[in-house]
């Protein structure tokens, strides 16, 4: 599996995680399951991937509405893979348990220490994995680590 971490210190999750969920899901066509620790967060993300752009659309749901293992991409604070996704986006809330994906993407701000201190447990558990820390230096501009140190 191939972990991803993401310190976003000049963009929200908001604005970033639209970008990357479609790359996964239209470049490499992988299901997406977005983990997030409430159902608040879920329709916050929701509605920036409804906004995202005028002209694209991202086809998604959150775990509410009816159906969500047809969904392509699912938004979700229950820790189930409900739509057989294979690249998981956890969103700073909580620890994962138990991860079977191919590829997993975890975001988070390392102004809130909360999410930070989750990060850091999270890049612990996946020892083993092919990590990588991806640091924001600006605006669109990012700085690649394999230490934990955002």
């Amino acid at each position: 599996m191939k972990v991803g971490f993401y310190s976003l210190s000049f963009q929200s999750v908001e604005k970033f995680l639209p970008r990357l969920v479609e790359k996964t899901w239209k470049n490499l066509y992988h299901r997406a399951l977005v983990l997030t620790d409430s159902q608040e967060v879920s329709d916050r993300l929701s509605y920036s991937l409804w906004t995202y752009r005028q002209l694209s659309f991202l086809p998604h749901s959150t775990c509410e509405d009816p159906d969500p293992q047809l969904q392509p991409i699912l938004l979700t604070h229950e820790k189930k893979n409900l739509n057989n996704a294979t690249a998981f986006f956890w969103v700073g809330g909580g620890t994962l348990e138990d991860v079977s994906c191919a590829y997993l993407f975890c975001l988070f701000s390392p102004t809130l220490p909360r999410e930070e201190c989750n990060a850091k447990t999270m890049w612990h558990r996946f020892h083993g994995h092919e990590r990588t820390l991806w640091k924001e230096k600006s605006l669109n501009s990012w700085e690649k680590s394999l230490d934990f140190n955002p």
